[in-house]
């Protein structure tokens, strides 16, 4: 599931492109991938809304998604990029 994600995320063309499988920090983890975090930056990202942007990439990544409990993504453009602060993904309820 991580490379799907990753090849996916390809064609936004990025700059910076990271994807974490997180599961294991999550309860209930019994070896399936169901968390992931996602740090990408790209051109496209340029003067696009934050709500745009997770409409973007959520749309590319539809059928990955769908598999998943939960995917933190956090998206830049280039010139907000490093961000001033550290790229946490929230809690897990069950934890």
């Amino acid at each position: 599931m991580q490379q799907q994600i990753q090849q996916k995320l390809q064609t936004l063309n990025p700059e910076h492109c990271v994807v974490v499988e997180e599961s294991k920090m999550h309860g209930g983890y019994r070896g399936i991938p169901t968390h992931f975090k996602v740090e990408l930056v790209s051109k496209q990202f340029s003067g696009m809304s934050l709500l745009a942007r997770h409409r973007l990439v959520q749309e590319l990544l539809q059928a990955e998604l769908a598999q998943l409990r939960a995917c933190s993504l956090f998206l830049y453009a280039p010139e907000e990029w490093p961000p001033a602060h550290p790229l946490r993904s929230p809690g897990c309820a069950k934890n």
